[in-house]
């Protein structure tokens, strides 16, 4: 009787799972520079990120549309001063049929970031006093350094089913 009602249960097993309206979807990322352009001071790169994603609902989908956020931090440095700003792009990707067990892969549009680095020399005057430090006779100079800097920190992406959001996933620091 209990082999009986064993049976019976792993029968109505693969129902009950095609029934549930549970999506399981596997996500990885890895961010790729395809392009980088060095002139003077400033480097100009651009960046994509590769998203592989695997269909493990047990159910083929269809008429999906997967919405990207890529974070982007940019940073100011003037000698010891610092700003920080982070700045998001959007993005989309339609996917119209995803059997299950199946894997696909997208990219991201194409992120321009900088980075440029500027080194000033100011004279700062010399000791007046006559009494210059290790003998030397030579009128001190201030550096200023001054970085700009851009950086992708993440992306967040997420999954729509016939306009409502089925499933969400980040990577980065910044997307968390």
């Amino acid at each position: 009787m209990r082999f009986v009602a064993l049976l019976v249960a792993l029968a109505c097993l693969p129902i009950c799972v095609l029934a549930s309206s549970s999506v399981q979807l596997d996500f990885s990322a890895a961010k790729n520079r395809v392009d980088r352009n060095k002139k003077g001071n400033t480097t100009k790169e651009e960046w994509i990120y590769k998203v592989d994603v695997s269909n493990r609902s047990f159910r083929d989908l269809s008429g999906l549309e997967f919405k990207y956020r890529i974070w982007i931090s940019s940073e100011n440095r003037v000698g010891n001063r610092r700003k920080e700003s982070t700045r998001f792009v959007t993005g989309s990707q339609k996917v119209d049929d995803f059997p299950n067990a199946t894997k696909i892969s997208f990219v991201t549009k194409r992120i321009a970031l900088q980075q440029v680095e500027k080194v000033e020399r100011k004279k700062a005057g010399g000791n007046k006093s006559g009494n210059r430090k290790n003998g030397s006779n030579k009128k001190s100079q201030k550096i200023i350094v001054t970085r700009d800097t851009q950086q992708l920190d993440g992306v967040e992406i997420d999954v729509f089913h016939q306009g409502e959001k089925i499933a969400r996933w980040r990577y980065g620091a910044k997307a968390r």
